[in-house]
């Protein structure tokens, strides 16, 4: 070869080694993080909830949250409306269907701020129930799987998810907690990585103990955590009881708690306003009740829960606003709770919920029997209910249609 093809050729080549050297490092590098959790036979077998990717990624945000209402079960992957989603870095969920049953929602943009917390709540009339069994963060996208199941069988669902985290441990607007099946003892303090604001829980019956008062709205609840079709649902005040498929409670469960989710403020202006009340009454009322405790930052009024049936219930929430929910962006989330104590396998989910467009909001909420020989029968059930709404509808290019001769000033 002659030293002009020599060198010509070394000229062509020297960029492309370059090139492939970067390549070969970028891949290293990816694969390193990727591969990078702790060397523990624990972790192995029962992974902890969120794994960085150290380096990668890292948040600025104070503090982070977002929903999806995932309504399109079936649908292999997509991006729910404008008015089904919220996320407070300001960039797009997506939620994509693995396979019968399981799915995975992406919230990008809240993945470096902290461990943070995944609630979730099966949407629809069915008895079927949903569940969150990992979530990790990578890239500054944290993504939640999440299970959901009918009579122990993976089945196509529809549900609502959230995520939240905190990187401050002030002001205490919130609180939330992983409590993995290993813990021990007797008290047993949750991992830093996977907890806000809460000092302890008490093992024999999943008590939460706070570290302080939270400063937000108490919007409470609870999700079981892991692989198979568990349930949980509140036993008393912030007790936990969770249940297997055959119905069995559980006395070492995995499960994520959070109370004050979202952060809704109750002394400063916020870009979210919600609302939560809790259904406490005895087994066999029929008329309408006021929710017992209950909050809100929407309106002065009453929140009210009217039993329609066995197993089904009304929340009213006041809500005067000059947007319908159609317009805006909202969420629920239902959690079961035992008012008799008497560790019965059951589960709460939200039907739907609507508005009049003018002054309120009603959630309507479905309770069912979890155990074998009556899955699926409406049961009468306590519960706590919550609803978050982002009240500035959110409006994109071109504008939401009007009648013809009609202003964009007279909308």
């Amino acid at each position: 070869m002659s030293a002009r093809n020599t060198a010509r050729k070394g000229s062509i080549m020297r960029p492309i080694e370059k090139i492939w050297t970067s390549f070969a490092l970028a891949t290293t590098a990816y694969l390193q993080a990727e591969t990078r959790c702790p060397a523990n036979p624990i972790f192995e077998r029962f992974p902890p909830p969120i794994m960085f990717d150290p380096g990668v990624v890292t948040s600025t945000a104070v503090e982070g949250f977002g929903w999806v209402v995932a309504d399109q079960p079936s649908t292999t992957s997509y991006s729910p409306g404008m008015t089904k989603q919220y996320n407070s870095s300001g960039e797009t969920n997506v939620v994509t269907r693995a396979s019968v049953g399981r799915y995975t929602v992406a919230f990008a943009g809240l993945g470096g701020i902290h461990g943070g917390n995944v609630q979730v709540t099966a949407l629809g009339d069915g008895p079927t129930h949903c569940k969150v069994r990992h979530w990790t963060a990578k890239f500054g996208t944290v993504s939640a799987s999440i299970a959901c199941f009918d009579a122990g069988p993976a089945v196509d669902s529809a549900f609502v998810a959230s995520f939240q985290a905190s990187r401050t441990v002030t002001p205490l607007e919130t609180a939330y907690a992983w409590v993995p099946s290993t813990a021990t003892g007797v008290s047993f303090t949750p991992a830093p990585a996977y907890a806000r604001n809460v000092a302890s829980v008490y093992l024999p019956t999943h008590q939460i103990s706070l570290a302080g008062p939270i400063t937000a709205l108490a919007l409470q609840h609870v999700t079981a955590y892991g692989n198979g079709a568990e349930h949980c649902v509140f036993r008393e005040s912030r007790g936990v009881n969770c249940f297997d498929a055959l119905g069995n409670r559980l006395t070492s469960p995995a499960f994520s708690y959070a109370t004050g989710v979202g952060g809704i403020s109750t002394s400063i202006a916020s870009d979210l306003e919600g609302a939560f009340g809790v259904m406490d009454q005895p087994w066999d009322w029929v008329t309408t009740t006021t929710a017992t405790p209950q909050g809100s930052t929407l309106s002065s009024g009453s929140m009210s829960v009217t039993k329609t049936g066995t197993g089904r219930y009304s929340v009213d929430i006041p809500y005067p606003s000059f947007f319908a929910r159609s317009s805006v962006p909202s969420m629920v989330h239902v959690t079961a709770l035992d008012i008799t104590g008497r560790n019965v396998p059951t589960q709460c989910k939200v039907a739907s919920w609507s508005d009049d467009g003018t002054t309120r909001v009603t959630i309507a909420v479905r309770c069912f029997s979890m155990a074998p020989a009556t899955f699926g029968a409406p049961q009468n059930m306590g519960f706590h209910a919550s609803f978050i709404v982002r009240p500035t509808p959110i409006f994109t290019f071109p504008f939401p249609p009007f009648k013809l001769g009609e202003s964009i000033d007279s909308f």
